[in-house]
């Protein structure tokens, strides 16, 4: 029997076992869905791209430079002075003609972690945070190990080349907020995110169990205590058994049910009677408020709800576009 079991879950499950300390977690047997949903979010109010920058310039925080993402290669407990150089490896900037010929340079004497020319427009309030997604217990959670600033790329004549990380910081791999900790936050901002359920192209899958997607994963557990449905248009709130097709198709369509030996019986069902499925739905809107606690240089998010979208059907005819139909509150 046991060896049943293994062979079992070998061939149905996809779990990409890392050794990297922050996502060893997924691991447990209670984790059934795990991804690197790793994306890139605006603070403006407050900017906690320069909040973090000004802090390590003052030596009030710790930072590292991960060189290579995909094998986790990092460098601990970085300068300021070294992250300067990587920002701004030559502080002198070439001045040039219209012809492009070099006329002069200028020697860079503001502070390149604070200088509105390598954190400028579009990366003066853009963080990179490294987010695991993941299902444990029946409870989806977010895990945050590390945050990194952005900044732009220029050569030593000015044309920008592109955005890079500056350096990471914030690291942790507990997975538990405590308390104070929480209470003491700061509200950063409240984002939302659109996972498209047939690709997931931001997610970079570590354990998938049965090769479910988000919703399939989850949805075993939306009739536990740790979620409420409501209809996306109102405060109703509905069971899992009110969860039928009639909240994509408004009509009522009477479907023949035909006995054994191919005749129409006389019972009819109605969309009424059919349960929406994983599949009923196009995507998910991902909604989290973000925190940050300076003490101890943590960042953090709260997952508040989720959205399940679909194309509703009008007189028989599908929508081209996607209607919000249910949102699920996480308790």
């Amino acid at each position: 029997m046991k060896k049943f079991v293994f062979i079992f879950l070998l061939v149905y499950s996809q779990t990409l076992l890392s050794q990297d300390k922050y996502s060893r977690f997924i691991e447990k047997s209670t984790v059934v869905w795990a991804a690197d949903f790793t994306d890139t979010f605006h603070f403006s109010n407050p900017n906690l791209s320069y909040l973090l920058r000004e802090r390590l310039t003052k030596g009030e925080i710790k930072a590292s430079i991960i060189e290579n993402e995909f094998e986790k290669t990092v460098k601990n407990n970085v300068s300021a002075d070294d992250i300067i150089n990587r920002v701004a490896p030559n502080r002198e900037k070439q001045i040039t003609d219209d012809a492009g010929n070099i006329i002069s340079t200028i020697k860079e004497t503001e502070n390149p972690l604070l200088s509105s020319h390598y954190f400028d427009s579009q990366t003066n309030n853009i963080l990179e945070l490294h987010q695991i997604l993941y299902l444990q217990s029946g409870i989806l959670k977010s895990y945050i190990p590390w945050v990194s600033p952005k900044y732009s790329v220029y050569t030593s004549w000015g044309e920008k080349l592109g955005i890079a990380n500056a350096f990471s910081t914030g690291f942790k791999e507990s997975r538990c907020i405590k308390k104070p900790i929480r209470k003491k936050a700061i509200l950063l901002s409240s984002t939302s995110t659109t996972i498209i359920l047939d690709t997931a192209v931001k997610m970079k899958m570590i354990k998938q169990l049965y090769a479910n997607n988000l919703l399939q994963a989850l949805w075993p557990y939306l009739a536990k205590k740790n979620y409420q449905i409501y209809l996306a248009d109102s405060s109703i709130q509905i069971p899992v058994s009110k969860m039928t097709e009639s909240l994509i198709n408004p009509g009522v369509i009477q479907i023949p049910v035909y006995d054994s030996e191919g005749n129409i019986s006389s019972q009819k069902i109605t969309l009424q009677d059919h349960l929406l499925t994983p599949a009923s739905f196009t995507s998910i809107e991902l909604m989290q408020d973000w925190f940050y606690h300076a003490k101890s240089n943590t960042a953090f998010n709260k997952i508040t709800h989720i959205i399940l979208r679909a194309p509703k059907w009008n007189n028989g005819k599908k929508d081209d576009k996607e209607s919000d139909i249910l949102k699920i509150m996480l308790q």
